[in-house]
């Protein structure tokens, strides 16, 4: 099933920002660490509102070694309910205009296309585990590697020699190594060009990166 090609979705069906109490992080608390970037980006993460990557793990209440319970229904779906579903309203990506910017989001429209394709590897229930991209849940824990386009938005847990091309978002041509200590975040729709690693999913849907580049391609026809 498609990321972006569910009929019956619409923005309040997706965006979450339910009760989010048995959680230590709030939807806008995670939609902050999304916008920053760099050095900025370290700075907050390693706050005390969030204690690095370990300190989300823990606040999201996920287990690093065994993952989420995907027999536990009651705590995936309280997860979309506080963070949203990992589901893209067909509107919203046919508001895309076409501008001289057209390159660009020809590049972005197919690479969040192709990280809709094929299942997704998680660990789950202490055993990785294929699911279709549009159940994963802030909390997963998403293997990533060579050739894979981004099915979420995340934090690096670990890394071996990963680099990403960013360009479909950013336009940046060469591509960014990624690392626990200095680039520790993961963009929706971007590529993983070399390397494998795994990431705790932070931002899914409308409240990923995609989702919110797709919010400001469309603004022109809102307005």
């Amino acid at each position: 099933m498609s990321l972006f090609k569910h009929k019956s979705a619409t923005n309040e069906d997706v965006a979450g920002g339910g009760d989010c109490s048995m959680f230590g992080l709030t939807l806008d608390q995670l939609k902050e660490l999304i916008q920053l970037r760099g050095k900025e980006l370290m700075e907050k993460l390693n706050s005390s509102d969030y204690n690095g990557v370990e300190g989300v793990l823990e606040k999201l209440k996920v287990d690093k070694n065994k993952g989420l319970d995907s027999n536990n229904q009651q705590d995936l779906e309280q997860r979309r309910i506080a963070y949203g579903k990992n589901q893209i309203p067909r509107k919203q990506i046919s508001y895309i205009p076409l501008t001289s910017a057209w390159r660009r989001e020809h590049q972005f429209r197919h690479a969040v296309e192709e990280s809709d394709k094929t299942p997704t590897s998680v660990l789950r229930d202490n055993r990785i585990q294929q699911i279709p991209v549009i159940e994963l849940v802030v909390g997963d824990l998403c293997f990533i590697k060579s050739g894979d386009f981004l099915p979420a938005d995340g934090l690096i847990v670990q890394a071996n020699d990963l680099k990403v091309d960013q360009s479909s978002i950013t336009g940046e041509t060469d591509l960014i190594k990624k690392n626990q200590n200095e680039d520790v975040a993961l963009f929706s729709g971007t590529e993983v060009k070399e390397g494998n690693g795994q990431m705790v999913v932070i931002g899914v849907g409308p409240n990923s990166y995609v989702g919110y580049v797709v919010s400001l391609l469309q603004a022109p026809a809102d307005s």
